[in-house]
């Protein structure tokens, strides 16, 4: 039978230097928690998001091709990362970021129809394929096996 983990382990040290324990740390965008779940990056990229990417996209009376690209691009970074370990409303929390970009860009259209009308798929959808993308150059590459 293993024996329990202590509570609290001895501080990490660097040249006689406590290392500083933190919850959450940000890194080329990506926010890692110490408790191993995803709401932090989720909130983080939501909130910024938010504050800037859709003030922009409500300001700009452009193209709607190019609107479309101009908010796709901040909300699938790096979701090889995470999207595999999202829970359900994590996912949903996500995708609603281009829902509302959609309905910016297409008022008069519903959700499912502004899609279509620009060729794309959901945010999950990409999240799913460039995940499975990953994993299978992976898998293919002869230098991981």
């Amino acid at each position: 039978m293993a024996e329990p983990l202590p509570d609290s382990f001895e501080a990490v040290t660097i040249n006689n230097k406590p290392i500083e324990v933190v919850t959450s740390l940000k890194r080329l965008g990506l926010t890692i928690s110490n408790n191993v779940k995803w709401n932090a990056h989720i909130e983080n990229v939501i909130k910024n998001y938010q504050n800037y990417q859709l003030r922009q996209l409500k300001r700009a009376k452009g193209d709607p091709a190019q609107l479309v690209c101009f908010y796709t691009v901040y909300p699938a970074h790096a979701p090889q990362v995470f999207h595999n370990g999202l829970p359900k409303y994590l996912s949903e929390e996500l995708d609603n970021i281009q829902r509302c970009a959609l309905r910016i860009i297409f008022p008069v259209l519903g959700y499912q129809e502004a899609v279509k009308e620009c060729n794309i798929t959901t945010l999950y959808q990409q999240r799913q394929l460039l995940t499975k993308r990953l994993f299978n150059e992976i898998r293919d590459n002869s230098c991981h096996k």
